[in-house]
């Protein structure tokens, strides 16, 4: 693995152990990092800005959704995904994003069926679960 995945790695594990904790991120070091992805992927990557802002786009959608549903779903995931987007691959981010909802869907319905009285659960650590799966599945 590299600098960039240690990064989104690091981005990930303290926003979801935030997540659990507090249900909530670390606002400002996470648009720290995503400006600094920006920065990292422009000038050592030489990456275009388009390409840069399309693989934020899944983050953008979940931050729409967030506004959109009046905050049942948090702004935070989609901030945290718009962050881990812009230090992954479209590609990567897609199959983390897609993860993410799967691994969260698997655990809500088994928490329908043994009847929980946990009505929200923190979807950025199934974004960790995801990138950590992508990354060993790349290995």
């Amino acid at each position: 693995m590299g600098m960039k995945e240690w990064i989104n790695l690091v981005l990930l594990s303290c926003n979801a152990i935030q997540d659990l904790r507090k249900r909530e991120i670390f606002l400002f070091p996470t648009f720290g990092f995503a400006a600094a992805g920006i920065l990292w992927m422009v000038l050592k990557e030489h990456k275009d800005i388009t390409a840069i802002l399309a693989c934020a786009v899944p983050g953008l959608l979940l931050l729409s959704l967030a506004f959109l549903t009046s905050g049942k779903v948090g702004c935070g995931d989609g901030i945290v995904l718009l962050s881990a987007g812009i230090w992954s691959d479209c590609p990567q981010v897609l199959y983390v994003f897609m993860g993410a909802l799967f691994l969260a869907a698997v655990i809500a319905g088994i928490l329908l069926l043994s009847h929980s009285r946990i009505r929200s659960i923190p979807l950025v650590p199934f974004f960790l679960i995801a990138q950590l799966l992508c990354y060993l599945a790349v290995k």
